[in-house]
């Protein structure tokens, strides 16, 4: 029976607690068609015959020919939430798609809840239980009800909602791109044939045609997994919710307000819940329309208990039904062609159900084990005992989402050696010299990654591709490529320029079909990239490489398939044989290697500029000068390494770019000394042109579509297309890109997704073919000319190079929001401080000035918000955090175009009790001295890359103080700001980072010394960060601490008790009271307010003094109305207030910004620190 079914195959693919070793996680795709009836696959027999995808499917799977059983009611939501909660309908509780809730006195739409869906529902979804497993980044959700949803605070990332509109096409693109990078269970649901069924029939021509898509539709999808080299290591589950009933009469029933206190109706079912001393009244009505004996009267406890749908309270004391074929309307309006809904004992509520991969015996009937009369499959299980036995394996399937380094080889050789290339040129047994390992350090890599660089601009290198080699059935090395034109200009290409030593195993050579390529992607997780494309390797070629000397690294793959050139995938210019390297030009290296040495790879396509070194400052063997060369910096920080084997490098040349080199080796990643090593493309340009026309021709149709003019063809973006791998031409263009072959074979006009095709012509050893299309043509494409500009320089980033803070580690660290005129939030850090003597409590925070000006003006109070005791901002749910609004502040004469003073003491609403979640940072004397030379830390929730999303973690890295020799601020300004980071660049803050703290640890305590203020880019060279010196200003915080605090150590408190209703106001309803003059006198009489003080001032609004910084009142506590209104009144009213600060009114005026009181030294250094960003 479902209830148990479902959940538990996914379970039996999950690692258990103290099992993980021995049981590792299986790759799972669960996919739902909503409404495929079981008989369904009987229609697609007729059909298509043996053509068929899914008929196909059932004969290699575990297949149920005579269905499953779904739950009652046999609805949509019902069942989705049974599938991954394992429980039927009465445990869960989703009765309906609406009903009404006992507890809560509400009717509740289900569909309308959004994120509060789970609160409502008696149980764990499948997926959270993964996820608490095996983390939720191992879980992924396409449309599925509720995935989208937090559960528990377990929020999924990797999520395509409902509401999103994407193909078949993309959607599957984006799945297999996800189990491609770690991902180890998917839940996919898709609409149909649900509605088909529902307008036209399930017996209808248009269900019909419905069928045959959806089988093209499964067919992608098997055929992608196996294009993927997945689709015998994924357990892939194709079910549905119900099945689907012609609907053959309607009977009509009145509603009867005067009997139905309430009802949720749907065609099939009704929820009926009586008037109070109605209930027999309501069933003698009701049954007045069972005559026929096509509908059913039940009471609650009549209800068969083979439907498990009497035990819940949503469930009303009065349930009609009506037999299938038969639907219930509330007037004679007229119907659907097709419902469901019915009693789960109607073959025609039958659910679909097909199951294939490595959990799954082949040619198994699985009927009798699950269509069980009462259900009772019960979830009792061991890892790695599954209810179906196992197709065997010689060891479990699990992925590696790390990329394995190229340099490592497979522990197995269970290669394919019957489809080794025939290409691959001859390479000597032996080498011709040998390698001699003493001119390379003992960490010397050939293995390659971006180091010290950045995100490149989404889609600027439109040449770069992603090489994927199998290992073994659970691991894949990666490397990079690029795209190539090695003949005159056409529109596509088929060939990739890469390392030969990605194709290189300890075995020999990897064969063809391990290998595929991924193109026109910048963003492997994203769900929007449509451009993304994996493709087969058809051959490959290779110039007798040797491992052992590192000779003639270079490969040209031959593609399974042509690359259309579009806006995303472009190829890069090839220099002149031989040429001369330029090394004066802008060069750069691209890939999604690790950032840092035998890290994780980068999600994104990542790039680092790599000027060409000099031959005689290059530190390779003197054999390999004509081969290879370096590029990078001999001062390291910058460089290529792991998992970037095989890109390109690149240079700027007339405005288009060259490649010049191949990544190949080098020592370690970014080391003093050691730059990368780089195939020379120009001494093999002749080899690789020879070569790629020599390379077989592709044995399908022709390579691509053709317009009047040569110009490329690019398919209609409104139609799927999950077919059309083999493009067209015009017979006036076959000369430019057909080649004689012998005996081409003639393509198949029944090839199913090609409509409306003809033959037109045939010459010898040619085939062409013409057909409809409404494809439409693009522009005519040169090499190396990106369609989005290339980012040359590194965008400021966040805490550079820093890591994850162990959480609450730095308890004194807060966040800080300023809310901007136009709507938007400015984000900064800052730190708690105590300066009032011991205490259990503070009501003090420091940050940097400039964090609250804002186009030159200083943001109210009243906008300012913290947040203290975080550490994972996307956690709601975090023990310790609180939300505490501004009171007032103070700064102290801050200069934005000098820098000077900038540091600001914050006031808050309510003082933060200390816990091991917020805890104040020590504060220096100001007779001490900077800590020069010591090894301090900064941390903060500063964007990860420039223009991008902020970290929702706390990172901090460790910095230097350095002495003012290092530090390139002017000498009369040391006194109130330091510089710190590396002299050598690497390390720093950056934006968002702005008034974190910079602390140093001493005597065992840490000691703030620093906030975060400007510099010049982030990480740079040189160029360290530059810090507002604290202990210069530790007098005037105690100064200024002490006289707000005479004013508020009377009347500010902890937070109040009633902490539920302040937070609602503090966080929504306060934001609208202080836009409103609110008569106190009236709302106190009403009992909304609680005043407590003996002494109030009453004067009117228009005699609000003149220098508050806004004339309207904030109140300390209010108690909302029971309709969450806000008391308000039209005219002008009378205002109560609370002498000086007790009622949180703001007497704040900023103060002017005065001139410097001395002279910079030269005009160069006053525009040049005017012109610094500051970190926020």
């Amino acid at each position: 029976m479902r209830a148990a079914m479902i959940v538990q195959l996914i379970l039996l693919a999950m690692p258990l607690a103290g099992n993980s070793q021995r049981c590792q996680p299986r790759k799972t795709i669960l996919v739902s068609l909503d409404g495929f009836w079981y008989g369904y696959v009987d229609k697609l027999k007729a059909l298509l015959g043996r053509q068929s995808n899914i008929v196909k499917l059932t004969e290699s799977s575990a297949f149920a020919p005579d269905g499953i059983k779904s739950n009652y009611p046999t609805v949509t939501f019902p069942n989705h939430i049974t599938m991954i909660t394992g429980k039927y309908v009465e445990d869960h509780g989703i009765v309906a798609k609406q009903f009404y809730d006992p507890p809560t006195g509400r009717q509740i739409s289900f569909a309308k809840l959004g994120q509060k869906m789970w609160k409502y529902v008696n149980g764990e979804p499948v997926w959270a239980t993964y996820a608490k497993t095996t983390g939720q980044n191992k879980v992924a959700c396409i449309s599925w009800l509720g995935c989208d949803a937090p559960y528990k605070g377990i929020q999924l990332t990797n999520v395509l909602s409902h509401s999103v509109s994407a193909t078949w096409t993309f959607k599957v693109n984006k799945i297999i791109n996800w189990l491609m990078n770690g991902v180890n269970f998917v839940l996919f649901y898709y609409h149909e044939p649900d509605s088909t069924g529902h307008f036209y029939g399930p017996h209808s021509t248009q269900m019909n045609e419905m069928l045959k898509e959806l089988d093209k539709k499964v067919g992608y999808l098997v055929t992608s997994l196996k294009n993927a080299g997945l689709y015998d290591h994924v357990n892939l589950i194709i079910t549905s919710d119900h099945g689907m009933a012609k609907v053959d009469a309607i009977r009509t029933i009145p509603i009867r307000t005067d009997l139905f206190e309430r009802w949720a109706t749907h065609d099939a079912y009704w929820l009926v819940h009586p008037k109070a001393g109605k209930k027999q009244e309501t069933i003698d009505y009701l049954k007045t329309f069972t005559t026929n004996g096509k509908v059913n009267v039940f009471q609650k406890h009549e209800i068969p208990a083979y439907w498990h749908f009497k035990l819940n309270d949503r469930i009303p004391e009065i349930l009609v039904t009506a037999e299938p074929g038969y639907v219930l309307n509330v007037n004679s309006s007229g119907s659907l062609a097709g419902q469901h809904g019915y009693g789960n004992g109607s073959r025609r509520m039958r659910a679909l159900f097909i199951a294939h991969g490595p959990l799954f015996n082949r040619h198994v009937n699985v009927t009798k084990k699950f269509a069980t009369s009462d259900g009772s499959v019960k979830a009792e299980y061991e890892c790695g005992v599954p209810y179906f036995s196992i197709q065997k394996y010689d060891k479990p399937y699990t992925y590696d989402s790390t990329p394995t380094p190229t340099t490592r080889r497979p522990t197995t050789g269970d290669y394919d050696w019957s489809s080794f290339p025939t290409a691959t040129l001859h390479y000597p047994s032996q080498p011709s010299w040998s390698f001699d390992s003493s001119n390379y350090p003992l960490w010397f890599s050939f293995g390659r990654r971006i180091v010290g660089g950045w995100e490149a601009r989404p889609h600027s290198i439109p040449w770069q591709v992603r090489l994927m080699r199998q290992i073994s059935s659970y691991q894949y090395s990666v490397c990079g490529g690029s795209l190539i034109q090695p003949f005159e200009p056409r529109n596509g290409t088929q060939f990739v320029l890469t390392a030969a030593h990605c194709l290189y195993t300890e075995y020999g050579y990897a064969s063809t079909n391990r290998l595929r390529v991924l193109v026109g992607a910048h963003d492997l997780n994203s769900n929007k990239e449509a451009s993304q494309m994996y493709i087969g390797v058809k051959n490959y070629m290779h110039h007798s490489y040797n491992d052992d000397t590192k000779e003639n690294d270079i490969a040209v793959l031959q593609l399974q398939r042509y690359v259309a050139y579009t806006s995303y995938t472009r190829p890069v210019c090839l220099p002149q044989p031989n040429e001369q390297l330029p090394t004066n030009a802008y060069c750069f290296v691209s890939g999604w290697g690790t950032t840092i040495e035998e890290g994780k790879s980068s999600t994104l396509l990542r790039m680092v500029d790599a000027p060409i070194i000099n031959d005689s400052e290059c530190y390779v063997h003197d054999r390999l000068q004509q081969m290879v060369f370096c590029a990078g910096t001999l001062r390291g920080g910058k460089d290529s390494c792991q998992g970037d084997s095989g890109g390109p490098l690149v240079c700027e040349v007339n405005g288009r770019y060259y490649q010049y080199g191949v990544v190949s080796f080098g020592a370690g990643c970014a080391r003093v000394g050691y730059p990368g090593v780089y195939a020379r493309v120009p001494t093999y340009l002749n080899w690789t042109v020879s070569g790629c026309r020599n390379m077989e021709a592709t044995s399908t149709t022709t390579w691509e579509e053709a317009g009047s003019r040569g110009l490329g063809i690019q398919e209609d973006p409104t139609r799927e297309n999950e077919y059309y791998d083999n493009f067209f031409v015009k017979p006036e263009h076959f000369e430019s890109v057909f080649k004689k072959v012998p005996e081409f074979q003639r393509p198949s006009n029944n090839y199913f997704g090609l409509e409306g095709m003809q033959s037109v012509f045939r010459r010898p050893g040619y085939t062409s073919s013409l057909f409809k299309d409404n494809s439409m043509v693009n522009a005519y494409y040169e090499c190396g000319v990106p369609a989005f500009s290339v980012l040359k320089r590194s965008p400021n980033e966040r805490i550079v190079n820093g890591w994850e803070a162990r959480p609450h580690s730095l308890p004194w660290q807060v966040r800080v929001t300023i809310l901007q005129p136009d709507g938007k939030e400015k984000l900064c850090g800052g730190s708690l401080v105590q300066l009032t003597g011991l205490s259990n409590a503070t009501v003090f925070v420091l940050t940097a000035a400039h964090c609250l000006l804002v186009g030159g003006v200083y943001m109210q109070p009243r906008n300012v918000k913290i947040l203290a005791g975080a550490h994972d901002l996307k956690n709601q749910y975090e023990i310790g955090r609180s939300y505490v609004r501004v009171r007032t502040y103070t700064t102290t004469n801050y200069n934005s175009d000098t820098k000077d003073n900038d540091i600001a003491l914050l006031v808050l609403q309510y003082r933060i009790p200390y816990s091991e979640y917020a805890r104040p940072v020590c504060l220096p004397m100001q007779s001490e001295s900077l800590p020069i030379g010591s090894t301090c830390f900064v941390s903060g929730w500063g964007t990860l890359r420039e223009n991008g999303p902020a970290a929702d973690l706390l990172q901090m890295v460790d910095v230097e103080v350095l002495n003012d020799h290092s530090c390139y601020i002017p000498s009369s300004k040391r006194q109130a700001m330091f510089c710190a980071g590396h002299y050598m660049g690497k390390k720093d803050s950056c934006q968002g980072d702005s008034g974190s703290p910079l602390v140093c640890l001493r005597n065992g305590r840490y000691y703030q010394y620093g906030i975060a203020s400007f510099g010049v880019g982030c990480g740079r060279p040189y160029y360290p960060g530059v810090y507002t010196n604290v202990k210069s200003y530790t007098n005037w915080m105690q100064r200024e601490a002490e006289n707000l605090n005479q004013q508020v150590r009377q009347t500010m408190s902890y937070e109040p008790t009633n902490r539920e209703s302040v937070l609602e106001i503090d966080e929504s309803a306060a934001q609208y009271v202080d836009d409103y003059f609110i008569d106190l006198a009236k709302a106190k009489a009403e009992g909304m307010l609680n005043i407590t003080t003996s002494k109030a001032v009453n004067i009117t609004a228009d005699k609000l003094p003149k220098n508050t910084a806004f004339n309207r009142t904030r109140l300390t506590s209010m108690f909302i109305k029971e309709d969450g209104k806000v008391p308000r009144t039209t005219t002008k009213p009378t205002i109560s207030l609370k002498p000086t600060l007790d009622e949180g009114y703001v007497y704040y005026r900023p103060k002017k910004q005065p001139n410097p009181t001395y002279p910079w030294p030269g005009k160069n250094y006053e525009r040049f620190f005017k012109a610094l960003p500051d970190r926020s």
